[in-house]
């Protein structure tokens, strides 16, 4: 370029104004405006032997093409030059279908550390919903115990005894194996709405249970002495209706989430099946395995006790 008196930025200025265009001006149209670029026609920059014969002047006067002083071809290259940190950042981006999102992800990091491997001044990270997750699991994965012991502190100052508390949080295990059944059940993935699915399923079972041991608690015997086994049965009965409804109005509730298909559907049915399966579980434990237990374990204790 030296050699025909032309300048860098003078071929830089020529495409920019020819193919980007020229900030012109604006017009207003009422509370509307509207910039206006004025760049060459069409035919003239539709093509690299188009852009070849785009001239400029020299330092001499000459005029020069474009062709003569630069190689015009078409050719891949980024569409937007991202920095982060003072470095350059290329985004890939994909979505996750019919598999769990943390197995991709692991998937991907073996791939490519066994196959491409990163030249030096290269890093990758990993971002998007997959950070978020972890960072739930890593916050979750405290929470959800000191939230037990808090339940479990709680509990045995209401009943004063721990055998009744261990007979409720028996409700948590049962409520984890029905969602995780409810999950493998429909070949859904677990992410990060399941994972606040357990949370709601807990609360929720946790709370039924209390409600049947005590009323089994203060169901009075005619004789004032042991509790029969149809005593038991009768105060199951009883709170029958009051744990069905619970668990009819949270599964009718989560009905349109877990018949969703439209958008969104991917985050919005894990929660739900989650929520059904962990309730259905843990109330056929409520309804049928707690007044067995109570019965073998509780009235037992207190009767060698007395």
């Amino acid at each position: 370029m030296a050699r025909f008196g032309v300048s860098v930025a003078d071929v830089l200025s020529l495409i920019s104004d020819s193919i980007g265009g020229v900030d012109a001006g604006e017009v207003i149209d009422g509370n509307r405006r509207y910039d206006i670029y004025v760049r060459m026609d069409r035919r003239f920059r539709d093509s690299p032997e188009a852009i070849s014969r785009l001239i400029l002047p020299s330092e001499s006067g000459a005029w020069v093409r474009l062709g003569d002083v630069a190689k015009i071809e078409m050719a891949q290259g980024a569409l937007q030059v991202r920095r982060d940190q003072l470095q350059r950042r290329a985004v890939v981006q994909f979505n996750v279908a019919d598999r769990d999102l943390g197995r991709v992800v692991a998937d991907v990091q073996t791939r490519l550390n066994s196959e491409i491997g990163l030249p030096a001044g290269y890093a990758l990270e990993i971002d998007g919903l997959y950070l978020v997750k972890q960072q739930a699991e890593r916050y979750l994965s405290w929470v959800v115990p000191l939230t037990l012991i808090a339940c479990a502190f709680v509990l045995s100052i209401g009943f004063s005894a721990w055998n009744r508390v261990l007979l409720i949080l028996l409700t948590v295990p049962f409520s984890l194996s029905g969602g995780v059944l409810a999950l493998l059940a429909t070949g859904l993935n677990l992410s990060l709405p399941g994972l606040l699915g357990f949370v709601i399923v807990f609360g929720i079972g946790l709370l039924n249970a209390t409600i049947m041991v005590n009323a089994m608690d203060h169901a009075k015997s005619p004789s004032q002495q042991r509790k029969t086994p149809e005593e038991i049965i009768a105060v199951a009965v009883q709170r029958l209706r009051p744990i069905l409804m619970t668990a009819l109005t949270t599964v009718l509730g989560l009905l349109p989430l877990l018949l969703a298909t439209g958008t969104g559907a991917e985050m919005q049915r894990p929660l739900a099946v989650v929520v059904v399966g962990g309730i259905l579980a843990s109330t056929l434990l409520t309804l049928f395995a707690i007044p067995v237990f109570y019965l073998r374990w509780i009235v037992k204790v207190d009767d060698n006790r007395s």
